[in-house]
């Protein structure tokens, strides 16, 4: 098997890269003093390039568009789960507010499709759509419908995740208990297509019926479940890993509340007994 660069996929990577550059330049002119992106955001954007990057034009890719549908769905979790949550983690709100704010009509668009109900919808039609045999056998035999495809996936996956990790008040997330439930919703549309890959005893996808197993010593029936275990399992596990995340947050910030209230009472019972004894200046 030979691997292939992918040179659209390095042009992606490099423009994201400059993109990120020249928006936090541009959005931090006339401000004293500019804004930088912090250290860890920086971390966060480089390493979600990065993991596209690597779905797009590593060995995974040609494994993907070539032998195994298991390797297609390590694909797309990448692109869907992973990626697209560093790249918001990364980006500041500072960079994004003066293109948001531009023009009223995008504004108002933006905000209606990053509500919970319109990223959830629009997310999971795309995840449907392109795992239809007819689509995922397009994709796999013209080039450029991949290419497509995978930026579908990956804008709408942004999407998705603004609820949880928007950096943008104007485009505010929904509280952390919402956010947890908005999270386990989201795994039931991917686990009904998983549960079909997993337990279907034929090869769905012509493409990956036809294409060479023997060297990787695994049949196309396995292959299938086995991409339909991952993409039940891993993609679960992602996001039971965000919605702890969000509680163990949430309890936190409760929990330090509280302790602030109820020291902020102690310390008024002790100022109205120090009153009583005229202990207090008057």
């Amino acid at each position: 098997m030979e691997w292939h660069l992918h040179p659209e996929s390095v042009v992606m990577a490099g423009l994201l890269m400059v993109l990120y550059w020249l928006g936090a330049r541009w959005a931090a002119e006339g401000q004293s003093p500019p804004p930088r992106p912090t250290r860890a955001q920086v971390i966060c954007y480089s390493f979600g390039v990065l993991t596209l990057y690597v779905g797009a034009s590593s060995p995974l890719h040609d494994l993907s568009e070539r032998y195994l549908f298991s390797a297609h769905m390590v694909q797309h979790t990448l692109f869907s789960l992973v990626a697209p949550p560093l790249i918001l983690l990364g980006t500041p709100g500072w960079m994004l507010r003066p293109l948001l704010l531009k023009s009223r009509l995008f504004y108002r668009f933006m905000y209606e499709i990053t509500r919970p109900f319109a990223a959830f919808a629009i997310f999971n039609l795309v995840i449907l759509v392109t795992h239809l045999p007819p689509v995922v056998n397009l994709t796999l035999t013209v080039h450029w419908t991949h290419f497509v495809a995978h930026v579908f996936l990956v804008g709408t996956a942004l999407i998705m995740w603004m609820p949880v990790l928007s950096p943008l008040p104007e485009l505010p997330r929904i509280g952390p208990f919402a956010q947890m439930v908005y999270l386990f919703v989201q795994s039931f549309v991917p686990g009904v297509i998983a549960s079909f890959l997993a337990f279907a005893n034929n090869v769905v996808y012509e493409f990956y019926a036809n294409a060479p197993k023997r060297m990787w010593g695994i049949s196309a029936v396995n292959d299938q479940r086995i991409a339909g275990v991952f993409m039940k399992l891993i993609g679960a596990a992602i996001l039971w890993g965000f919605m702890a995340v969000i509680f163990f947050r949430w309890f936190g910030e409760e929990d330090r509340a509280q302790r602030a209230e109820s020291d902020a009472v102690q310390w008024d019972e002790v100022e109205k007994e120090l009153e009583r004894m005229g202990l207090t200046r008057r």
